[in-house]
């Protein structure tokens, strides 16, 4: 997903985007931002995130009606821990 070069977050972006999403217009996405900031873009598959995040909240005694509230920050903190994992294993 991420290749195997060291990848150094201070010097990159991280693209969320779906596998499913269109590899052209991702490629496309990355090289314009690369080319605008110098930075490299490193892209992660964001489609269970939002799923997690609610298992998490679950877990943590926060009730269904109240996860809208904390969904998309806890999916975040879960798609950048999951960019660092990958991080680790390379």
């Amino acid at each position: 997903m991420l290749g195997t070069s060291f990848v150094n977050p201070s010097d990159s972006f991280i693209a969320v985007v779906p596998a499913t999403s269109n590899k052209i217009a991702k490629q496309e996405f990355g090289a314009k931002l690369e080319n605008r900031t110098g930075l490299k873009v490193n892209y992660f598959d964001e489609r269970l995130s939002s799923f997690e995040a609610h298992e998490i909240l679950d877990e943590c005694g926060i009730k269904s009606v109240n996860h809208k509230e904390y969904v998309d920050e806890v999916a975040a903190m879960v798609i950048l821990q999951g960019f660092l994992d990958e991080l680790d294993k390379s």
